[in-house]
């Protein structure tokens, strides 16, 4: 089952954060909330999408993000 372990909040944070994952071999997806026919309206409620990850790889993806994000 797929957890969603960190929001993105722009195009860099997906570019920087799904590298630094497939590095370290978490298999992950990272989902946007871009809709052209809304024209990103949903992107300021929801962030610009989120990364999802197996469970038991959670505790891994956020210490690997929160190395690429700091």
């Amino acid at each position: 089952m797929l957890k969603v372990v960190y929001t993105l909040q722009n195009q860099v944070d997906a570019s920087v954060i799904g590298p630094a994952l497939d590095r370290s071999g978490v298999k992950h997806v990272i989902r946007t909330f871009i809709d052209s026919a809304y024209d990103g309206i949903f992107i300021p409620q929801r962030g610009y999408g989120e990364v999802l990850v197996e469970e038991n790889d959670a505790a891994k993806a956020k210490e690997i993000i929160t190395a690429v994000t700091s």
